[in-house]
């Protein structure tokens, strides 16, 4: 069976999902204990709490769990923030300036110089191997979308071997 890697966009999804759920069960345990009494408010954020759960294990379904731990482990350091719509379109604005670069920690910086160096091209890993294969990993650590078709590597220079 071949796996299946989150795109840039469903990760944004499946992050926006975990943040949300992350928020119901704040709010959910606040009111708990402010509020005992707003039983019917208690229970729609029970039944929203469920509800995005399932959307989780749907968008998850079927995809690389290495990925899908350190998509969930991102989306623990962000968080909703209410602002006003003109001043989210500047920081929106400043935010696509930004992203120009690529903050990378040090050892993917090494690990991509071993790519640039052509270590793929001379890659005859073949299932597993592919699997472990450490520039593999770090590829989609940093979100490079990968083809993965039939356990294939995708990364690897003349990948139809």
């Amino acid at each position: 069976m071949s796996k299946s890697y989150l795109t840039r966009h469903e990760k944004d999804n499946v992050m926006k999902a975990a943040i949300t759920k992350v928020w119901l069960e704040d709010e959910l345990a606040e009111l708990q204990e402010k509020s005992p009494k707003s039983k019917l408010l208690i229970t729609a954020f029970k039944y929203a709490r469920t509800y995005i759960n399932k959307l989780l294990v749907e968008m998850l379904n079927g995809k690389d769990q290495m990925q899908i731990r350190a998509t969930i482990e991102d989306s623990k350091k962000y968080r909703f923030v209410m602002m006003a719509r003109q001043d989210a379109m500047r920081k929106y604005a400043e935010n696509e300036k930004s992203n120009e670069f690529v903050h990378v920690e040090r050892k993917y910086q090494e690990q991509l110089i071993d790519i640039v160096l052509g270590s793929c091209g001379m890659c005859e890993c073949k299932g597993k191997q592919v699997k472990n294969c450490r520039v593999r990993q770090t590829l989609i650590a940093l979100d490079v979308d990968v083809v993965d078709a039939n356990n294939v590597c995708g990364y690897r220079y003349g990948s139809d071997k």
